[in-house]
């Protein structure tokens, strides 16, 4: 079972996303535990409410399970999954949320827990989280007798075409499949078989014949240009006092007249 979890703050869109019926053929809410409110958007609402007092912006952990093609997974079977992942994680006794998903006759869940402790006003540490999900997976592969993914097995037989969830999302609005992000991705440079290229939004590409993508840096001002900007305010600050700037090499001395 493939576990993918993060932390996360905007409850409410969070709660527009896991209640979205255009993508899955049935949506249901399973479980709404240890919150006054009784749905989703009310519950995730009331953890953001109390993430207000203290400094925490992350306040939710969002957790998706999704069992490998062809699995048949009960409803017993994924909270006893849920129920071993909040103890691995620390969060065994936090408010929480249970969401099924089906699509094309394939189930999934997603689990949401508020990370905020009531009882000390702090926000609980997720440390080394998916190392964490990554264990309890391939010990739910082996009790099921699941094929394991290869890039679980070893890391370096990871499948190098596949592709993230926000590769997925970014395909999706321009309606192509995702299957085949990752090789397309490798079209700017024919034979770069482990060239990374990063998600357009924090890279600038050129898919030019035999060019490289080139990140786009902010350009920064020379320390020349930054003297001479300081000592203009500075004149003009205290130009009724009588002071002017004799200008050295690389610095600006006030002389008095």
């Amino acid at each position: 079972m493939i576990l993918e979890g993060n932390e996360r703050g905007f409850g409410g869109e969070l709660a527009q996303h896991l209640l979205n019926s255009r993508d899955n053929d049935h949506v249901t809410v399973h479980a709404v535990e240890g919150f006054i409110a009784s749905d989703l958007a009310g519950t995730l609402a009331e953890s953001e409410a109390m993430a207000q007092g203290t400094q925490c912006r992350k306040y939710l952990f969002s957790l998706s399970l999704n069992p490998p093609p062809g699995a048949t997974v009960t409803v017993e079977e994924f909270e006893d999954a849920i129920a071993r992942i909040e103890v691995k994680l620390g969060l065994a006794g936090q408010p929480r949320a249970i969401i099924f998903h089906e699509k094309n006759g394939r189930r999934h869940a997603h689990c949401v827990w508020s990370r905020i402790d009531s009882g000390r006003m702090r926000a609980i540490n997720m440390a080394h989280s998916k190392r964490k999900l990554m264990d309890i997976s391939i010990a739910l592969y082996r009790e099921h007798g699941w094929s394991m993914p290869e890039g679980f097995l070893d890391y370096a037989r990871r499948d190098p075409l596949n592709y993230s969830r926000a590769e997925a999302m970014l395909v999706a609005r321009f309606g192509r499949c995702p299957v085949g992000v990752g090789s397309s991705r490798k079209t700017c440079r024919p034979g770069s078989a482990s060239l990374t290229i990063c998600p357009p939004w924090k890279m600038r590409r050129s898919c030019s014949k035999g060019s490289r993508a080139q990140i786009e840096k902010p350009r920064s001002s020379p320390p020349a240009a930054i003297s001479r900007k300081v000592a203009s305010a500075w004149s003009k600050a205290s130009g009724e006092n009588g002071i002017r700037f004799s200008r050295f090499k690389n610095s600006a001395t006030p002389l008095k007249i």
